[in-house]
């Protein structure tokens, strides 16, 4: 899949957008009016580690928001499960590790996890799950299957998660957006770099309409390893495709949901467009 050969840049538009529902900032630049051709990266397998891009604990006086996710052994003896909860910029801030007999479930709900949300009532970023077969935790990853779903018990409101196997991690991906309703879609993002866990990312996001007809392209500048681009500040278009191109050295994984009116709630799978 390529892009159509893109003009000169145009002098700059500059237009700032909070991409993230959950507080996390990022600015965008919208580009020319064609995107560039772009050299499709390479599917990197790391080892079985599985990603949720977003999670969110909010507990204030007004606020009741919780994430919760559910591990299921698939394989055919115990597993080990290990997790590791990391802030937006990626750092660290609270671990768990249960074993799970075979076919058991375990599950948890955020909020009640020692630590979180923590002192200011709020806290957000990725979970990191691994799951190795207890008779030789050294060697051999275990099987397991993952679901997460986030509630506003304030809101009387779900919206789904989508968990990732970090070897699906990819250059350039494909989703499908919705904009109607009170709510636009989000694209929940979780980066990675060769040779870092950390590093400043541009994004570059072309978006097209359903018939192919091509929209717009910006950049999404973000020194957060995880955030959220609300797509609304770049289309008014009500469906479309949104592709993303993390650019050469880095790749990741993307979600894909919208919700509207409080009422309903639409995940789509994002789609690995890597050659």
């Amino acid at each position: 899949m390529t892009h159509p050969t893109r003009p000169s840049r145009l002098a700059a538009t500059l237009a700032f957008a909070i991409f993230s529902l959950l507080s996390v900032l990022g600015a965008s630049t919208v580009l020319s009016a064609s995107p560039p051709t772009v050299a499709r990266g390479i599917l990197l397998q790391p080892i079985n580690v599985w990603v949720l891009p977003r999670f969110v604990v909010e507990q204030t006086a007004f606020v009741d928001v919780t994430t919760l996710w559910a591990v299921r052994n698939e394989d055919n003896g115990p597993v080990r499960v290990d997790i590791t909860y990391r802030n937006t910029i990626g750092d660290e801030i609270g671990t768990d590790n249960f074993l799970l007999a075979e076919r058991q479930t375990m599950t948890r709900s955020m909020r009640d996890l020692d630590g979180f949300p923590g002192p200011t009532g709020f806290v957000d970023g990725s979970i990191w799950f691994r799951a190795r077969r207890t008779a030789n935790l050294a060697a051999e990853d275990g099987r397991i299957s993952i679901d997460s779903f986030t509630v506003d018990a304030s809101s009387d409101f779900a919206n789904g998660g989508t968990v990732h196997k970090l070897s699906e991690s990819c250059r350039n991906w494909s989703a499908r957006f919705l904009n109607f309703g009170s709510g636009p879609t989000s694209i929940d993002v979780l980066t990675e770099a060769l040779g870092s866990t950390f590093a400043p990312v541009t994004l570059t996001v072309y978006l097209y309409e359903q018939d192919g007809t091509f929209i717009t392209v910006f950049e999404v500048f973000s020194d957060h390893d995880a955030f959220t681009i609300d797509l609304a500040a770049h289309t008014n278009k009500s469906f479309g495709v949104a592709e993303l191109d993390f650019g050469d050295g880095r790749w990741g994984v993307v979600s894909s949901r919208h919700s509207a009116f409080g009422r309903f709630s639409v995940g789509h799978e994002a789609y690995c467009a890597d050659q």
